[in-house]
């Protein structure tokens, strides 16, 4: 799993009020490969993989996190050390995923932010995300179980490698679900 993560300077781009920044941080992981159990309840594993230099993959992907915005090389580096983010604002964020030239998933969201808050946006391309109770087949947006916040874009059918594949932004924070949260 690789770690990027994000300058406290990029944030407070984004953040209204205080600029106070305290010790919390914003840690996004983009998991590249593992596997699921799919269909739901069948007992298949699928393995998905999901290298950034693949065309059906994450090739195309970009997050625009508070006016940065990340490409799929910017996870291709090891981790790096953690920043600090302000305490108090919202922080907003865009993603696309683009698949022969075209748009094939998109949307935006944004969180309010927390003082002293340790943050961690996984990004997953998956029919729903790895380690996260899934709350009920067939819904488009479920809710957190054990995470802070879950956005689920769908892939356009053409350009998903199987049925109901969608790129999942689901946000931890650490300092408060650690223990459960994977």
């Amino acid at each position: 799993m690789t770690r990027l993560l994000l300058t406290a300077s990029a944030l407070l781009l984004s953040c209204s009020g205080p600029m106070d920044v305290r010790d919390g941080t914003l840690v996004i992981e983009l998991r590249k490969s593992g596997s699921v159990v799919w269909p739901w309840g069948s007992g298949t594993r699928m393995t998905l993989s999901n290298e950034l230099d693949d065309p059906r993959g994450f090739a195309g992907f970009e997050l625009d996190i508070a006016g940065t915005t990340l490409t799929a090389r910017h996870f291709a580096v090891e981790e790096l050390p953690a920043f600090g983010v302000p305490d108090t604002g919202r922080t907003h964020f865009t993603m696309r995923l683009m698949q022969d030239g075209q748009v094939v998933a998109e949307g935006s969201g944004s969180w309010e932010l927390k003082p002293g808050a340790e943050w961690r946006l996984s990004v997953n391309r998956a029919p729903y995300p790895p380690g996260e109770a899934f709350t009920g087949f067939g819904n488009p947006h479920p809710d957190c179980v054990w995470c802070y916040r879950k956005w689920r874009f769908p892939i356009a059918e053409h350009a998903a490698n199987y049925e109901d594949e969608a790129i999942w932004l689901t946000l931890n924070r650490e300092d408060i679900c650690a223990h459960i949260c994977p």
